[in-house]
């Protein structure tokens, strides 16, 4: 008798080839999980809610010890949050009080207090900084007042139309002082699209996206330092929340999926790299109806890049050093609106409600979660082989359910059959020492699908098949 043993999971999700030949390591689906830096596949954590809002405010941001938020209109007290401090700030449009807020796209620290971009519902925007005492809005009248911002270079950085604009060294409410604040000539060296959409950080350098194509620049706080280092074609963004550093990446969403911008190790050039197309086919659907503004956030808690578009957060572990680059996905009852990282912990906001995303929870606010594992079929290196299995060893932590997609060699015109989810008990994930769970199918190969649904931890190291391969006819 045969065993083949599956315990290297490091590639995650990979939609690129069809099931039925992807390698062992890319999985079909992982929801709800994700890849660990040990090849694992783990449960992701629960949510537990710290605090509800009061109504009439939006975004999340973390800044001096607390989580803040942002209103227009009205200027409501946060109530007392578990274990977090909830602090508010009133920002009206300096044009109509009554034009209330309705996205905050960029609120990041600058020079010790708050910079904020705020769009409102008139469509709208305006920035502000939240430094002495109100009004907060910028009266600089060549500040550009648009929603995409960075800070660089000691300045702030903003799309203004066919350039980008930046403000005086150290001073956010400058944009206007002679050899400091000044502009980026992005429409002039853009090889279409003249706009900028969307800004990011690269290496120490500013990365201005239009929608086809990216501008690589140094900046320096003496403005004649300022020089195009290169331009990367066909590969645009028109999301900018999206735009987050991983490691000396930067990665972004763009209307084909999620793409990257990297450094080559050895030549030192910059290249865009289609690090997302494996889950191409999951993201690009939920682009076409978007009802909400896709946001990311790298989350160093765990090394994860999150993406929440509606109610999916695409997650990209990577570690050079355990050579993961896994997606997986992960998903909620509800939309995220906001996140924001204090110290090590996440939290996320959902209408009046904010998460802690809580590693020491394994369900969401007392409610569980489905996590599915679907692995591609597996031939045993021996593909068009006919096989008969006897039985599999699981080795993880947990209780959850097992089922074994596979090939039905008397149905040539039927894709796939499906065994009956049987019940695995917490002893049943380590059997390696004792009786094995019994599999009895005959096919040429076999995509195990592993579910869990309580509120305990789940976790997946390792599965092996025992089987016998059958002489062929």
């Amino acid at each position: 008798m045969a065993v083949i043993t599956f315990d290297r999971f490091e590639l995650g999700i990979d939609r690129r080839k069809g099931r039925a030949v992807a390698d062992a390591n890319r999985l079909y689906d992982l929801k709800n999980c994700y890849v660990t830096p040990g090849w694992a596949i783990q449960k992701r954590p629960g949510l537990t809610l710290v605090g509800e809002l009061s109504a009439g405010t939006k975004g999340l941001a973390a800044f001096n010890g607390e989580l803040h938020t942002f209103s227009a209109i009205q200027d409501p007290s946060h109530g007392a949050g578990q274990g977090v401090t909830f602090q508010n700030t009133q920002i009206p449009y300096s044009a109509n009080a009554l034009d209330d807020i309705l996205e905050i796209h960029y609120a990041d620290v600058f020079n010790g207090a708050l910079y904020v971009s705020a769009e409102y519902d008139s469509g709208n925007s305006e920035h502000h900084y939240i430094s002495g005492g109100s009004p907060y809005h910028i009266t600089d009248v060549n500040c550009p007042h648009t929603k995409a911002v960075l800070r660089l270079a000691e300045k702030v950085v903003a799309v203004n139309g066919d350039v980008v604009d930046y403000s005086a060294t150290g001073d956010a409410t400058n944009w206007t002082l002679a050899s400091d604040a000044g502009f980026l000539p992005f429409g002039l060296r853009a090889p279409g699209s003249a706009d900028a959409l969307a800004l990011g950080e690269f290496d120490r350098k500013l990365a201005a996206f239009a929608e086809d194509a990216c501008q690589i620049w140094f900046m320096d706080p003496d403005p004649s330092k300022n020089t195009l280092d290169s331009i990367i074609r066909n590969v645009g963004t028109r999301y900018p929340l999206s735009i987050s550093p991983v490691a000396k990446d930067l990665l972004f969403l763009g209307d084909a999926g999620f793409r990257s911008v990297a450094l080559q190790k050895i030549t030192n050039n910059i290249e865009d790299l289609d690090v997302g197309t494996p889950i191409d086919e999951l993201v690009t659907p939920l682009l076409i109806s978007l009802t909400s503004v896709p946001r990311s956030i790298y989350f160093s808690g765990l090394g994860q890049y999150w993406c929440a578009i509606g109610t999916t957060i695409f997650v990209y572990t990577f570690s050079r050093t355990s050579k993961v680059s896994a997606w997986s996905r992960f998903e909620y009852p509800f939309s995220i609106d906001a996140f924001a990282q204090l110290g090590t912990k996440l939290y996320v906001r959902s209408g009046d409600k904010v998460y802690l995303v809580d590693q020491d929870s394994w369900s969401d606010n007392g409610q569980s979660y489905e996590v599915l594992i679907e692995m591609a079929y597996q031939s045993f290196k021996k593909p068009g082989v006919n096989k008969m299995l006897y039985g599999c060893d699981l080795v993880g932590k947990g209780e959850g359910e097992l089922a074994h997609a596979f090939k039905d060699p008397d149905q040539r015109d039927k894709q796939t059959a499906f065994a009956q989810f049987q019940a695995i008990t917490s002893q049943q994930l380590d059997t390696r020492s004792g009786p094995l769970i019994p599999v009895e199918l005959m096919t040429t190969a076999v995509a195990p699908v592993i579910r869990n649904n309580d509120t305990n931890d789940f976790r997946l190291d390792a599965i092996s098949y025992h089987y016998e391969r059958l002489r062929q006819t």
